[in-house]
């Protein structure tokens, strides 16, 4: 009697957590969504879309909805911009926020909705109510996402802005071994007139390497050949900002102080 008592409680308990699971996976099934148009969608994306998945307790990237967004802000290009440009332009502190973190996610290599919608111009005419919370967003991402690959759309639309202010940000991203983008990252603080900035991130590196070579294990991120090499690309480069053709001057030896324009 015992036995069959018991029996019937473990089928009881299997019989909950199984329909726990049942429950959980209907209730994060994914909602298919009929759009009426273009414009219809682009808005959903812009508004509704969470942009992640959860299995069980375990949330990732949905990255079926975010090439979707990448599709829609390239081949819809105009639809995209203006309907970001009128939510933001009704949008509160937070909900700005909420869609710049989602236009940096739109960004891809050949299209930037952040460049084409945030100018100084725009900030002071056509976003001026809310133009700190753009600014503080794109600042603030940087602080967490400066591994992912938008992460560059970022940093040049702060320079596009010349907001200063993102130049300790920025300049942390140089230091990171997993960042692609150190020639990329490099110019746009010279493009901010990061001068001072650049200089001690280079004296760091030098310093780290005498103190390896010494045995001093204290190298960490960018290696100090690699600063270089992009250091002489950009001196290369005539379009910067710093290294102009008629201002060249020979790349800094490892032991000399270090400083630009």
């Amino acid at each position: 009697m015992k036995q069959t008592f018991l029996l019937v409680i473990v089928l009881a308990l299997l019989s909950t957590t199984c329909l726990a699971q049942i429950t959980r996976r209907n209730q994060t099934a994914p909602v298919v969504r009929e759009f009426t148009d273009a414009s219809d969608e682009i808005k959903y994306y812009l508004t509704e879309a969470s942009y992640s998945k959860r299995d069980y307790d375990v949330i990732y990237p949905d990255e079926e909805q975010i090439n979707r967004l990448h599709l829609l802000a390239k081949e819809h290009k105009d639809l995209f911009l203006t309907a970001a440009k009128n939510e933001l332009e009704k949008a509160s502190v937070d909900k700005t926020k909420h869609l710049v973190r989602i236009l940096i996610l739109a960004g891809t290599e050949d299209n930037r909705p952040l460049l084409a919608l945030f100018t100084p111009q725009s900030l002071k005419n056509t976003f001026s109510r809310n133009s700190y919370a753009i600014t503080f967003t794109l600042n603030d991402y940087l602080k967490f996402g400066y591994n992912r690959p938008e992460s560059i759309y970022v940093i040049e639309t702060l320079a596009a802005l010349k907001y200063y202010s993102a130049v300790p940000n920025i300049t942390r991203m140089l230091n990171e071994s997993s960042n692609p983008n150190l020639e990329k990252t490099m110019k746009v603080l010279i493009d901010l007139k990061a001068s001072n900035e650049i200089a001690e991130f280079v004296q760091t590196k030098i310093l780290e390497e005498l103190c390896d070579k010494n045995g001093y294990g204290v190298v960490y991120g960018i290696a100090l050949n690699k600063v270089f090499e992009t250091m002489q690309i950009l001196s290369e480069d005539s379009d910067s900002s710093c290294f102009t053709p008629t201002a060249r001057q020979p790349m800094p030896t490892r032991t000399e102080k270090i400083g630009f324009c």
